[in-house]
Formats: C-alpha cells, sequence, structure tokens
C-alpha cells in the first residue's frame, strides 16, 4: 500500500503558539500532528523551499516557551521517517501570495494533493484550485478526519 502523503503549511505550527491568531485551534491542531504521527500511513511532504520556511519558523519561535510540542513531533516525525522528498511542480495557482505556492506546488506531485492550511485567503480559494489542479486545501479540522484513517485517501 502506498502512503498518505500531505503537504503542511506552516501556519498550522503557528496554531500550536499560544500567543498566535490561530491559538483557538490549539487542541484539535495538536491532535492532527498526533494523527499524522500515530497513523501508518501519513507522510508529510517536503523539499528544499518548504524546509526552509520550517526554519524560518524555528527561527522566529526560537525562545518561543510554547515552540516545545513541536519540538518533539517534529524529532518523531524524523526519527520514523515520516518526512517525504517532494519536488516542486511547475504550476501556477491563482494566489496572491507567491510564498505560498511551493505549497501547491509540492502537493500536485502528489497522488492525494492535500494541503493543510488555516489561511483565510487560501481556504477562500478551495473550489478553484481544486478546479484547476485537483489539490484539496483542507483546514486542521477537515484534515483531522483524513489523517485519521489508515488507509490511502484514494482508494
Amino acid at each position: 500500500m502506498t502512503c498518505r502523503k500531505i503537504v503542511i503549511d506552516t501556519n498550522v505550527f503557528y496554531t500550536l503558539i499560544k500567543e498566535s491568531p490561530y491559538k483557538d485551534k490549539f487542541g484539535i491542531c495538536r491532535e492532527l500532528l498526533d494523527n499524522i504521527l500515530n497513523h501508518c500511513y501519513n507522510r508529510v511532504c517536503r523539499n528544499t523551499k518548504i524546509n526552509e520556511e520550517y526554519k524560518n519558523f524555528e527561527r522566529k519561535t526560537e525562545r518561543c516557551k510554547y515552540r516545545t510540542y513541536y519540538n518533539k513531533w517534529y524529532g518523531q516525525m524524523m526519527q520514523h521517517h515520516k518526512f517525504e522528498w517532494v519536488e516542486l511542480a511547475n504550476i501556477n495557482v491563482n494566489i496572491s501570495h507567491d510564498d505560498d505556492h511551493k505549497f501547491f506546488q509540492t502537493a500536485y506531485n502528489t497522488n492525494d494533493k492535500i494541503v493543510i492550511t488555516q489561511e483565510e485567503k487560501l481556504l477562500e480559494k478551495r473550489d478553484e484550485v481544486f478546479e484547476n489542479h485537483g489539490i484539496n486545501i483542507l483546514t486542521i479540522e477537515d484534515a483531522n478526519e483524513v489523517v485519521a484513517i489508515d488507509g490511502p485517501v484514494n482508494a
């Protein structure tokens, strides 16, 4: 069986920071990340551009006392080989912030084509992005239902 490949927008990790604008999603975000780690078919997709963004998150939150959960989760993901390298596809998604293209370009190069985000501006583009590229943009809540299934999404 193949694994479920997902792409996580960095703003999901900010949900774990109690000072973030997404702090009301703290509990469901922890549940999501636990489910990604614990259910065998989940892999988080990365590449050079996404790694840069994750490193930027780590630098910005280095002194944050609430980042402990992220550090533990990330370490366990590495230990269990739950990250997968996926190259960027050459697609152009109609979104206003160029920095978010890497998430869609990565998801496009997977069978599952899933991007998890909390950004309203991206969630507003859900239908258009799915229609044009077949990429599913999911909230933390929506994604939590998908990643808790032990089996391929498209089976």
